[in-house]
């Protein structure tokens, strides 16, 4: 989808969720696979609770997405539920990284949901050094 498009929606989840909007395509690299997929990467970026519900529901539009990263952003464990849903939701996202955020069982439990549930999406999630 258009990057302009994704900042148009990313923009109405801000104002409904009472978010101050960012810029959400300074997040959003090109991989270099040679195929032109994307990747979604916020590194000790803070994100207040708002911005992040408003990231996990514009995260389903972004079709040309592969790859999402967090790291080091200050993300609760329940709020980690809602993004992991979200990269669940989109067809394209096949891996989700969460990096030096403090994360519990409510993440874990969700992750377990959604591979019981759809078994057949292949995702690759990395915990790495969350605690």
């Amino acid at each position: 989808m258009e990057p302009r498009i994704i900042q148009l929606i990313f923009e109405f989840y801000c104002l409904e969720l009472k978010a101050g909007p960012i810029p959400i395509n300074d997040f959003i690299h090109t991989l270099e696979d040679g195929f032109g997929w994307m990747k979604l990467k916020f590194k000790n970026y803070i994100l207040n609770e708002p911005t992040l519900k408003a990231i996990a529901c514009v995260i389903p539009f972004m079709v040309n997405v592969k790859e999402v990263e967090f790291q080091t952003n200050g993300i609760q464990d329940h709020l980690s539920c809602a993004l992991i849903l979200a990269c669940y939701m989109n067809p394209t996202i096949d891996s989700f990284k969460m990096d030096g955020n403090p994360l519990r069982g409510a993440s874990v439990n969700t992750m377990n949901e959604m591979v019981k549930h759809f078994p057949t999406k292949k995702q690759t999630m990395f915990l790495v050094g969350s605690y």
